[in-house]
């Protein structure tokens, strides 16, 4: 059976509870096969754990938007700055990577 094969029965039946035994002589073809399934066997084990690594999923996904939107504000207070200092407005786009409107919206009225 080729690597692409397998994926294809892999993910074709990883679902039903009845080809679950079938997954181990897949892993046999590929390694990754083999790590996949050891992944759906934790993660499906039962509610809690499935609920377990939803939560971490969104804990994730949420620090990571956290940590964009920190970033972004770092950025402005870095361009409110390099403004305040004289420095032209191309350069402060060019620095900082905000656009234009990112710093007008810096620049008192």
């Amino acid at each position: 059976m080729t690597p692409l094969e397998a994926w294809s029965v892999f993910f074709a039946n990883a679902h039903k509870p009845e080809y679950r035994s079938l997954m181990p002589e897949l892993s046999d073809v590929k390694e990754e096969v083999n790590m996949a399934n050891s992944l759906l066997m934790s993660i499906s084990q039962d509610e809690a754990q499935q609920a377990h690594y939803r939560s971490r999923r969104i804990f994730e996904r949420d620090m990571e938007h956290g940590f964009a939107v920190a970033r972004k504000e770092g950025r402005a207070e870095v361009a409110a700055s390099l403004l305040k200092h004289g420095m032209p407005v191309q350069e402060v786009i060019d620095v900082t990577g905000l656009t234009l409107e990112d710093i007008k919206r810096l620049a008192p009225a």
